[in-house]
């Protein structure tokens, strides 16, 4: 892509340096002269997350584009890349503070050129310390003694099995160690002194996800010459770099607000900040006015701009912008480049009131008003896992000895083994490399039968459940069996209705979500009745997989039935459902107990074909139901109908095709899946900018639980403090109100 030459040429050859000719710029700019400035080591510090998330997208984004295009680089900075990394919001516990410490000491050592971006908070709580490590690498050997005082020394804590940052765990050959400033706890595999293996692994299930040849190991505390507190900002002044403030004012207001949460540190704070101020430069952001957005999207008026200015259009609608201003793009006088590539703001560089040598970069948010999301590296929620994850005193099952109690790992001649009683207190242990013959026991019905090790009481329970399980098979396939020998009616490929229709969704959407979609269409257009389960938490997008669906159905001529479980729901479907539908000729209707007075009406149009989609509770299930062309049924959440809603849905369902939208699938449901018998679809990456619930198991601490309170508070939310006293409910509400502001409003439920 040729434009980043021109783009970024006319930043880096400019006479003098950005961030010292110039302190007023445009929000859009700011990513693109922080890398073309020559200062080589830049510390961008604001207020806002989102502004922050913003430019260090744009940089990550170009330099993922530039290691495909090696010229860029070489032409325009001679492959002297400077590292981005972004430092947003971070939480009190002293395990992040101290890993926020470890990855900007590890930068500020290591790297001679880089741009960090940085939240004011975190300027203000984190300080420098030093801080020690040790070096690891395969095939090298190690003391374990040395090994073992460097933690303790630097803040490690002994634990059986590691549980949180800061722990490390010891069993034979085998170090386990969670620092501070990693994702993953790492796996040291020793032979002796020689160290064999390092891996990272999964805390929860103990499975490696990553092998690794060194490593640095840092300690969980920063210890200092006497523990003397080295403070951020002289830290990052001795070592020449560039702080820039952006939009002091909003930052004065910041720090009031700050203060105003802990009121305990407001000197603290106050020294700082105005320490902070002192050696660092300022710049202030601005925006389009409306009335140059208006110029914008005016064709004529942008043509005009184009023959007196350089006009750059960054899009991601690159061949509809390009049907639009073709005219403008023919003429030579023009000078007007459209290029495949997103933004997310425009600006002018070199603005002057003649127009002359202006450099316009307009962006999809200018000319379409689109509000760009980061795409960030999207948050895994835990995927479905085997559940092997067992805790002492639960029930487990082994393949060949059948269920047993697990009573903890018990080291027997430096090996470990995974203890299991049985009837009449019999023992088994099982070597740990061999529990994968053991699997949690799972089950709704009262606590399972015990058998004594050596009877075959177990071996006779399980033949009869093995023929049970054969003739439930037998019954699903013939089902399934009558169900693919029958054609379904196949659907055409993606409509230029369906095209728009999915271009106006407001959202990006996850690698999961497009996967879905796709299965979706995939089931639609051959000729086997689809019979697809979309499975994710709830706000992961599952609804728009429907709609998408639900749109194609009705492009080709068929009516859609989306069942819910609850008339709210039903209701919230179809308000969700007409808002995004809005400007298609497809007519929706919501069939339920709040619409008794329009039923018969709906009853009608639905059976003359009028209604393309109706949404409702199990009403629709009802014999008087009848439908013009029915070809999609849509089910939310099938385990939460009744036994008979569920009969009436499996008549419906043979000759139907079915898409179930299910956060929490029964294990029917799931079984039928995992058979191959049902299709499923798995949505277990949240929406960019959400990110999973987290749930936190702590010991009491004041300090945790006030900071906790405060953020949720400062960023308009609600706390709900769950006690389980009810005679000590007063007292804990007294202690709270000690602990918090006085703005800070309580009150108690019973």
């Amino acid at each position: 892509m040729n434009f980043n030459l021109s783009f970024l040429n006319k930043l880096k050859n400019k006479e003098k340096d950005i961030l010292q000719s110039e302190n007023n710029f445009y929000r859009g700019a700011i990513p693109w002269f922080l890398l073309c400035s020559e200062k080589k080591k830049i510390i961008y510090i604001s207020t806002s997350n989102r502004n922050l998330e913003n430019y260090y997208s744009m940089l990550e984004n170009y330099y993922e584009m530039s290691e495909n295009q090696e010229n860029i680089l070489k032409k325009i900075f001679k492959n002297n890349k400077k590292i981005i990394d972004i430092f947003e919001n971070i939480s009190q516990n002293k395990e992040d503070i101290t890993g926020i410490n470890i990855r900007l000491l590890d930068i500020l050592k290591n790297q001679e050129q880089f741009i960090l971006f940085v939240n004011l908070q975190i300027t203000l709580d984190v300080f420098f310390e030093k801080v020690k490590f040790l070096s690891f690498e395969i095939g090298k050997e190690y003391s374990f003694p040395q090994i073992l005082d460097f933690l303790v020394e630097n803040g490690y804590e002994n634990s059986y099995l590691i549980e949180k940052k800061g722990q490390y765990s010891r069993r034979g050959d085998i170090l386990d160690i969670f620092p501070p400033d990693l994702e993953n706890p790492v796996r040291l595999e020793f032979f002796g002194d020689e160290l064999e293996s390092i891996r990272f692994f999964d805390i929860d299930s103990q499975i490696s996800v990553e092998k690794i040849k060194k490593i640095k190991i840092f300690g969980n505390w920063l210890s200092g010459n006497n523990y003397e507190l080295i403070e951020l900002i002289d830290e990052l002044k001795a070592k020449d770099i560039t702080i820039v403030i952006e939009n002091e004012e909003l930052l004065d207001y910041k720090m009031e607000e700050f203060i105003l949460l802990d009121r305990n540190r407001e000197e603290v704070y106050r020294k700082r900040y105005e320490n902070l101020k002192k050696k660092s430069i300022f710049v202030q952001t601005k925006n389009f006015s409306q009335e140059q957005v208006e110029t914008f999207r005016d064709k004529n008026r942008l043509e005009k701009l184009s023959k007196t200015e350089n006009v750059y259009i960054f899009t991601n609608n690159y061949e509809k912008k390009l049907a639009e201003y073709g005219k403008i793009l023919t003429e030579k006088e023009n000078n007007l480049e459209i290029e495949k590539y997103e933004l997310f703001e425009g600006f002018i560089f070199n603005e002057n009131k003649n127009n002359e040598n202006n450099f316009l970069v307009l962006t999809d948010r200018e000319l379409d008003g689109y509000i760009y999301e980061r795409k960030k590296k999207t948050n895994k929620a835990v995927k479905y896992k085997k559940v092997n994850q067992i805790i002492e005193g639960d029930y487990v099952i082994h393949v060949q000895y059948g269920v047993g109690i697990y009573k903890g790992i018990q080291t027997i001649d430096e090996r470990d083994y995974l203890k299991i009683k049985y009837a009449d207190e019999d023992i088994l242990y099982i070597p740990v490399e061999k529990l994968d013959r053991l699997e949690k026991y799972v089950s709704n019905d009262i606590e399972p039968q015990l058998f004594r090790l050596g009877t075959r009481g177990f071996k006779r329970k399980r033949k009869k459940i093995e023929e049970d399980i054969q003739k439930f098979a037998a019954e699903l396939i013939k089902i399934q069996a009558r169900r693919q020998s029958q054609n379904g009616f196949v659907y055409q490929k993606d409509t230029v209705w369906q095209e728009d229709f999915e271009a106006n969704f407001p959202f990006e959407e996850t690698e999961d979500q497009k996967n879905a979609i796709n299965d979706v269409k995939k089931d639609m257009e051959s000729p086997q009745i689809m019979d697809r389960i979309v499975c994710g938490d709830v706000g992961y997008g599952k609804t728009e997989v429907a709609m998408r669906a639900a749109f194609k159905a009705i492009d080709n001529g068929k009516q859609v039935v989306m069942v819910a479980p609850t008339t709210v729901l039903a209701e919230q479907h179809f308000e969700r459902f007409k808002r995004r539908f809005e400007n298609y000729p497809i007519t929706i209707e919501n069939l339920s107990r709040l619409t008794k007075n329009k039923s018969k009406e709906i009853l009608k149009n639905l059976k003359s074909g009028i209604i393309d989609l109706v949404i409702g509770t199990h009403r629709i299930l009802s014999d008087d139901v009848q439908f013009n062309n029915l070809g999609l049924l849509i089910i939310d959440e099938e385990q939460k109908f009744g036994v008979k809603a569920k009969e009436k849905l499996k008549a419906r369902r043979e000759k139907l095709d079915v898409l179930t939208l299910t956060a929490t699938p029964i294990p029917r449901t799931l079984n039928l899946a995992m058979l191959g018998i049902r299709e499923i679809s798995i949505i277990d990456t949240p929406p960019t900018n959400r990110l999973p619930i987290i749930t936190e198991v702590l010991d009491w601490d004041e300090e945790t639980i006030k900071m906790a309170i405060l953020r949720e508070l400062s960023r308009d939310g609600q706390v709900f403090y769950i006690y389980n006293d009810v005679k000590n409910m007063k007292e804990k509400l007294k202690e709270l109100k000690e602990m918090l502001p006085d703005f800070v409003k309580i009150e108690f439920i019973k």
